[in-house]
């Protein structure tokens, strides 16, 4: 068994990936063959599929998006959105008026909508309800990206209840 270990060890260190393979026929019972394949120094260099997820790619994680602040503009939710997706300092008149508590995808996968917390203090009392993709704008202040919306706050606190038995869980 030590030689078997020793062997596993080196090839370990050297970074050599080992395979373990079966044979169809064993000439024993719990027989396995212990084959080293060749070293590979460029992962690039591998035969697995092309993810398309690459290392550049950016985006977010849903875990990013949840809980992040939605500011209001203070122009009513049928203004045509005018800020554009970066300024240099959150503007004074944009107010905190609520949270992202959840994401909806459709059957496609393709994000739907934002389920959001409005009111309430520290979760108690909220109301959640859904906005629309484009209700929310992603921009980048600074640093930092945060969500805006035209919604006011009495516009978003009018719209009906996020019903979740429309949404699999």
């Amino acid at each position: 068994m030590k030689p078997l270990m020793i062997v596993v060890t080196s090839f370990a260190l050297t970074g050599a990936v080992i395979a373990q393979t079966v044979p169809e026929t064993p000439s024993g019972p719990g027989v396995i063959e212990i084959t080293p394949s060749v070293e590979v120094s460029d992962p690039a260099a591998t035969d697995m599929p092309d993810t398309g997820a690459q290392a550049e790619s950016r985006g977010w994680t849903a875990s990013w998006i949840m809980g992040r602040s939605i500011f209001t503009t203070g122009q009513p939710s049928g203004t045509t959105w005018q800020t554009g997706d970066m300024v240099e300092a959150l503007p004074a008149n944009w107010l905190q008026i609520a949270t992202v508590k959840d994401i909806v995808l459709d059957e496609t996968g393709q994000l739907s909508g934002y389920v959001t917390d409005i009111g309430g203090f520290l979760g108690l009392g909220a109301k959640e309800v859904l906005l629309e993709r484009e209700a929310l704008h992603l921009v980048k202040v600074g640093d930092d990206m945060v969500f805006a919306t035209n919604f006011t706050r009495e516009e978003m606190q009018g719209l009906p209840g996020f019903d979740k038995s429309v949404v699999l869980k």
